[in-house]
């Protein structure tokens, strides 16, 4: 559960009662491009991802957001995917954040593309990148600048 102590589970169940309000609050937000402040306020837990237990560098925040933020950004990704998925819009080789392409499909890919290459005999190689601790490479205080500007996001 997120800071309003709202659970999914409490939606689902008063979903028949609920869902015509709920619909009105949504399509508002859409209509008018105004995301609620306080769906933006998440429950911070930090989650250790490696090295010693003591070094703060070594967690990576875990942010939960109330439930309805959540129900309004899955609605508008499915919305917004269908969309681009039919007016084929989306790179063909676009893997992350598309249903059944990921990580296994891009390597799979790349190994594909790989071996054919050395079958032609070309030279081939390959640039891989660490990205284990992206998010610490943001510059934070442009981060929170430019989201302060937000109204939608």
């Amino acid at each position: 559960m997120g800071v309003d102590n709202i659970s999914a589970q409490i939606l689902k169940i008063a979903a028949p009662v609920i869902a015509p309000s709920i619909t009105k609050l949504m399509n508002y937000s859409i209509e008018h491009s105004v995301f609620p402040s306080q769906w933006k306020i998440a429950k911070v837990t930090p989650l250790h991802k490696s090295g010693d237990r003591k070094g703060p560098n070594n967690y990576r925040p875990i942010s939960v957001l109330p439930i309805l933020s959540k129900f309004l950004e899955i609605n508008v990704h499915n919305h917004l995917y269908t969309y681009l998925n039919s007016n084929n819009l989306l790179y063909t080789r676009q893997s992350g954040f598309r249903r059944h392409h990921g990580t296994e499909t891009a390597l799979i890919r790349i190994i594909d593309q790989l071996l054919f290459s050395l079958d032609r005999n070309h030279v081939c190689g390959l640039v891989l990148i660490d990205n284990c601790k992206a998010f610490d490479m943001v510059d934070h205080q442009i981060l929170i600048r430019s989201y302060g500007h937000m109204e939608w996001i």
